[in-house]
């Protein structure tokens, strides 16, 4: 007789055995899942607690921080309090997120890696090569040659808006790229890095391609190419400088406004009393 005949007598035993079977799966699997949401997310172990874990370069860790590594790349890319004092937290905080400073000093677990910091820096620049010297061809080939100040501020301007800003944005959208993993538990899905790769070479190629256009540009400059450059590396200036400044006071995600919403949370949370 078929066993899967209802009228079968051993197929309700049959059916019960692959039930169970199919339950005790579904079991291994959802305790699987809830291993994986939350592997590497313990709290910092206190001592020394977050502040323990403020570490610069290639500084190492006497042991590894595999308990906790979700809970640390997180905060690295996020938070800004860490220690409770104001210029050091700004310290580590410039060391994390300064384009240029980040890829010498940024926390070895930064999610935002030494490596991707140091090809955005090549990517931007090359990027903003190409506007850079067009700039300085056009001011030299169209503004009269006396006109010393006219082409000091025109130079200026235009380099504050083709590129200085350029850099700016260039550089916020590919870290967030990086760090996309920490604030969208989807990215950290293998599709996502592949895709994050393909980016990431795709802008070399084109970073490269706008280095073939900077050489043939500078073939025809009427100035050496140190005199034809210096909007690029006037720009770079301008937006490595003004970093300062703007991360400090910007609205929302400006450190100054971040680093004290995060000491009243962590004060209420200190204040609150303790569950019975």
């Amino acid at each position: 007789m078929n066993e899967n005949n209802p009228n079968n007598p051993g197929w309700r035993d049959a059916a019960n055995k692959k039930w169970d079977a199919a339950s005790q799966r579904a079991q291994e699997m959802k305790e699987q899942a809830a291993e994986f949401a939350h592997r590497g997310r313990d709290p910092y172990p206190d001592p020394p607690g977050k502040a323990g874990q403020m570490k610069y370069g290639c500084q190492p860790y006497d042991e590894e921080p595999t308990n906790y590594l979700v809970t640390l790349e997180y905060d690295l890319a996020n938070s800004y309090y860490w220690s409770g004092n104001f210029c050091q937290d700004f310290v580590f905080f410039v060391c994390q997120w300064h384009p240029l400073i980040g890829i010498f000093a940024s926390h070895p677990y930064h999610p935002w890696t030494k490596l991707e910091r140091l090809k955005m820096f090549v990517t931007s620049t090359a990027l903003t090569m190409v506007p850079a010297i067009a700039i300085s061809k056009w001011v030299e080939n169209n503004m009269p040659e006396d006109a010393e100040a006219a082409k000091k501020w025109t130079r200026l301007l235009l380099t504050l808006i083709l590129v200085t800003l350029p850099d700016v944005i260039i550089g916020v959208v590919l870290y967030q790229l990086s760090i996309a993993t920490t604030r969208c538990p989807l990215c950290s899905c293998g599709l996502w890095q592949c895709l994050h790769k393909f980016c990431s070479n795709c802008s070399l190629i084109i970073a490269l391609a706008c280095l073939a256009v900077s050489y043939w540009q500078l073939k025809d400059h009427p100035n050496e190419a140190l005199e034809a450059l210096e909007p690029l590396y006037m720009g770079k200036l301008y937006s490595l400088g003004t970093w300062f400044p703007i991360w400090f006071l910007l609205p929302c995600v400006g450190y100054l406004l971040v680093w004290r919403g995060e000491r009243a949370a962590v004060n209420n949370t200190n204040n609150q009393p303790a569950a019975e």
